[in-house]
């Protein structure tokens, strides 16, 4: 957001901000977020991931039309962002972006940084982001799995009843180096320690009651 943050300070009078249409719950970026027409820098941005209890309401208004959405939205966002840069709450995005800077140089080892580099830049965003998150609280199962099923995309977790440190994940894939690679990296950043965790490729393990991973020669046996 380095660059998003110039913008605004250097030319306040000539930016303009639009809710972006299309773009990540896990970063503030989207697709070509930045366009210059006639000396005027269109900003479109992800209001959600920073904003949502002040943008929810205004785009959930079905009375407000869409010019006067536009209008408001502008004006929003220009306070916002100069209350952000005077109260320091960029501070944040400086972190996750040190730990995005972390992985990329290997400060987490070679083998991850080479991963890490492999993937697209909203799964990086958000695992810098939950690196920052769980430096400020603690590790926990949840966000482990938080991360697993994100970067992953088809996956399910699942508690086994029999051993409470011991999970289960389901993908549906093949077996492939690719997200192989993808759960070791998870594994090794996000995994709190006396954990162990069980893969299951393409077939589902056997689920009582539930008819379709009962079915012969397409399950696997815990």
């Amino acid at each position: 957001m380095e660059d998003f943050w110039n913008r605004v300070l250097r030319d306040k009078e000539n930016i303009r901000f639009y809710q972006a249409a299309s773009y990540s719950p896990y970063s503030e970026y989207s697709r070509n977020w930045m366009e210059e027409e006639n000396g005027i820098t269109k900003l479109s941005i992800n209001s959600f991931y920073r904003y949502d209890a002040i943008m929810q309401p205004l785009f959930g208004n079905k009375m407000v039309d869409k010019k006067r959405r536009e209008w408001i939205f502008d004006l929003y966002m220009h306070y916002l962002t100069e209350l952000e840069y005077r109260n320091g709450a960029t501070v944040q995005e400086y972190a996750v972006k040190g730990f995005w800077k972390q992985l990329e140089d290997g400060a987490y080892g070679e083998n991850l940084k080479s991963i890490f580099l492999n993937l697209t830049d909203d799964a990086r965003y958000y695992i810098a982001h939950t690196l920052y998150r769980q430096h400020e609280t603690r590790e926990s199962v949840d966000k482990f799995t938080d991360v697993l099923v994100t970067v992953l995309k088809n996956g399910i977790v699942y508690k086994d009843e029999q051993n409470k440190k011991r999970l289960l994940f389901y993908i549906n894939a093949k077996k492939n180096d690719e997200d192989e690679d993808k759960i070791f990296l998870v594994q090794q950043l996000f995994m709190p320690l006396g954990y162990e965790l069980r893969v299951f490729w393409e077939y589902h393990f056997a689920v009582l009651g539930e008819e379709q991973t009962m079915m012969i020669d397409e399950i696997e046996l815990l």
